[in-house]
């Protein structure tokens, strides 16, 4: 008996312990901490019938070395846009006219498909069905359309989509090589995209008029991004010298004037995408911190950052344990929304960047630091 009373006794202990915790951490805002082990499941009282084995599970529980707790030191509000714990979503794009985003994700089989869902809400469409990968959605200006890469036919071509229909999906490219990451002009009559070429062994960013078909190469470089006014083409272009790190480029939308502003010799910089008002950019690193290095995180993302359009100013967005990457900023909310696995599974999220107020006082004179 009075070892079943010790047991009671531990069980309370227990109970009070774990109640502190979960008010604790109910207290965080978000975004939610990164832990490096799973959650303990709510601990609820227990009654006086509680097996002698059981209380020694809470014994143990209790006397074992607690793991280390990583806390988000991301800047600015973060909110989570997607929940899958299937598979893993990728990609995002934001409808410059309504609250839309679109999204490639395999959660619900083995090839990538394109869903669309509220921001704020949970619910998700399926747009795409098939044994074959849909990948990179992009809006057009009027939200009417949306162009994604697919392997449907064999190669990547870039295809199109109504929003609000389940009309057939119309190729716009038709090459035997393959073409992604598609990108609108401002007019909605253009599309911009990356392409390989086995000929010269590498990407190229190629523009195709959709009224006339005509197709221009403009240069060396994938996964364009057009400029709010139009006039500038943003991307990313691996150096051939000292390792195949890639950087990030401009150059004006005939291919004149091509401009590298940000680079480093230890880090490559991925997925550009411009500010709502044509002033920041915002990007990936790779390799860029301690966490990653300690990982040799080279083929994933690591944090979410911000320069001024001319590769000054640099302002680090993100610094979870896990990675995130592929940013997209918002023309209809002027958020940032990206791909990240700080909650344990590849979920979309948004946050409200604070650079409008931080980056724009930053000197002109200042550099970015390694």
């Amino acid at each position: 008996m009075r070892r079943l009373s010790i047991l009671v006794l531990l069980w309370s202990a227990a109970f009070v312990f774990m109640a502190g915790c979960a008010g604790r951490i109910q207290s965080i805002e978000e975004p939610k901490q990164a832990e490096a082990r799973p959650e303990t499941p709510p601990v609820t009282r227990p009654d006086h019938t509680a097996s002698i084995a059981h209380g020694q599970d809470i014994m143990s529980e209790l006397l074992a070395p607690m793991a280390p707790r990583y806390k988000s030191r991301t800047v600015g509000e973060c909110i989570q846009v997607s929940f899958t714990s299937v598979g893993g979503d990728n990609s995002v794009n934001t409808s410059p006219v309504e609250d839309l985003v679109v999204f490639s994700s395999d959660r619900h089989g083995r090839h990538h498909n394109i869903y669309l869902k509220t921001a704020s809400g949970r619910t998700v469409t399926q747009k795409t069905f098939g044994p074959y990968d849909d990948i990179q959605p992009r809006f057009s200006p009027d939200g009417r359309y949306i162009a994604f890469a697919s392997n449907r036919n064999g190669s990547f071509d870039i295809w199109l989509i109504e929003t609000h229909s389940s009309g057939a999906a119309v190729q716009v490219t038709f090459t035997d090589q393959d073409e992604l990451h598609p990108s609108w002009t401002p007019d909605g009559n253009r599309l911009v995209y990356s392409a390989w070429s086995s000929r010269a062994g590498e990407w190229n960013i190629m523009m195709t008029d959709l009224e006339t078909g005509q197709v221009r190469e403009l240069g060396r470089g994938k996964f364009p991004d057009v400029s709010p006014d139009g006039g500038k083409i943003l991307f990313q272009r691996a150096r051939q010298r000292d390792g195949y790190w890639y950087s990030i480029w401009t150059m004006n939308i005939d291919g004149t004037q091509q401009t590298e502003v940000v680079t480093s010799a230890d880090w490559a910089a991925i997925n550009p995408s411009w500010s709502p008002d044509g002033r920041f950019i915002a990007f990936a690193t790779v390799n860029k911190s301690p966490e990653a290095k300690f990982e040799k995180r080279i083929w994933r993302g690591d944090n979410i950052y911000v320069v001024n359009a001319n590769g000054r100013g640099l302002q680090q967005l993100t610094s979870d344990i896990e990675p995130s990457w592929d940013p997209c900023w918002s023309r209809h909310d002027g958020r940032i929304y990206f791909v990240s696995e700080r909650n344990g599974f590849r979920n979309i999220w948004s946050m409200k960047p604070p650079v409008y107020s931080v980056a724009s006082n930053v000197a002109d004179s200042e550099t970015i630091a390694d």
